[in-house]
């Protein structure tokens, strides 16, 4: 009987080493895709410095099958001094909160997101992500790699929006796609009772904003994962270059990009 259970167990758990090196393939080629892709489409996003965090069981070594679902976080730094954003806590955990920007200076993308307050809503964030997605992959329905074609879908799946590859041999991989805002300790939303000696104890440096509903946003720490660093050099080598060209067609613009 234990022998049995245990046949089984390492059929559940083997990952084919062939299958997860296709589906990282495309997955990177899908990021590399989709992040040019947002630069093309909205130029200015180069002043909030995106960049990928990889998230979920597969990179933090807890899947147990061959990977065929990806979190993603698209992150992107408020392009204002830190002194000058404002976060309110609804609780005391500091897990839900608020974000302001000064009311005499919301810039470009961001005024489009604030209400007359300078309240950035979590709403129109999302209703703008979510047409970004679909301006992105509009006319990138179809995505070659390595000769192979796969087919690209995106849905709103909540907080998400998800994108679906597929070829034509039942082959297929999920990436749930989220834009979020960084923030960096010590800065901490108004009200939050954290202990900030703890945190310091611990390797978490950054944290992450994402859209909830209306003007809530909730807090995510930042873990590291287990992406290779040749891998996350590939696709921030990539994002680099793009943005460096994109900001020599922005005309006019001489907005302070905050230090990581």
């Amino acid at each position: 009987m234990d022998e049995d259970l245990n046949d089984v167990y390492e059929k559940i758990i083997d990952i084919d080493p062939e299958s997860e090196q296709k589906s990282t393939q495309v997955l990177r080629h899908f990021i590399d895709l989709f992040l040019l892709g947002m630069l093309e489409e909205e130029p200015s996003l180069v002043l909030m410095s995106p960049r990928v965090e990889f998230l979920g069981s597969y990179f933090e070594g807890l899947k147990i099958c061959t990977p065929n679902e990806f979190d993603i976080n698209i992150v992107l730094t408020l392009p204002y001094d830190k002194d000058d954003i404002t976060m309110t806590a609804k609780n005391r955990a500091g897990s839900i909160t608020s974000i302001s920007v000064p009311t005499d200076d919301t810039r470009g993308l961001v005024a489009t997101w604030c209400n007359e307050n300078g309240k950035i809503s979590a709403r129109r964030f999302r209703g703008w992500m979510i047409n970004l997605g679909q301006r992105v992959l509009h006319s990138k329905k179809m995505m070659n790699v390595n000769g192979e074609l796969y087919t690209i879908t995106l849905k709103d799946t909540g907080v998400a929006m998800t994108a679906f590859l597929a070829d034509k041999m039942d082959f297929s991989i999920s990436v749930d796609v989220v834009i979020a805002f960084q923030f960096s300790l010590p800065k901490i939303p108004l009200g939050c009772k954290l202990n900030m000696k703890a945190v310091h104890e611990t390797d978490v440096k950054t944290y992450f904003l994402v859209p909830i509903s209306e003007y809530d946003w909730r807090s995510y720490e930042y873990k590291q994962t287990g992406v290779p660093p040749d891998v996350q050099q590939c696709i921030a080598s990539r994002l680099c270059t793009h943005a460096d060209s994109l900001r020599k067609r922005i005309d006019g613009v001489h907005h302070h990009i905050p230090e990581r």
